[in-house]
């Protein structure tokens, strides 16, 4: 069986969306992948609830204009609509 993966461009690492967790905190998630948070350093795997599912923290923020400011600190695009 021949498992198949996705391809992502590098402009394609460069988009987030935003959305908020099931604390009404705002994170930055992959636009190609949205189980995929940012940490401040790197994307890490989410739960539904936009909660870590390791022990690494996401930066997580109190409105959507600081996640959005935070995201294009580190050279992100927002795009697309915002998540709720």
């Amino acid at each position: 069986m021949i498992q198949r993966q996705a391809v992502l461009r590098s402009s394609d690492l460069n988009r987030v969306r935003l959305r908020q967790n099931a604390f009404d905190r705002w994170i930055i998630v992959g636009a190609a992948n949205e189980n995929l948070a940012w940490s401040g350093s790197r994307f890490v795997p989410i739960t539904d609830e936009g909660f870590p599912a390791s022990d690494v923290q996401v930066s997580n923020l109190d409105t959507r204009e600081d996640a959005a400011e935070y995201a294009a600190s580190f050279g992100f695009e927002v795009v697309a609509p915002t998540i709720h």
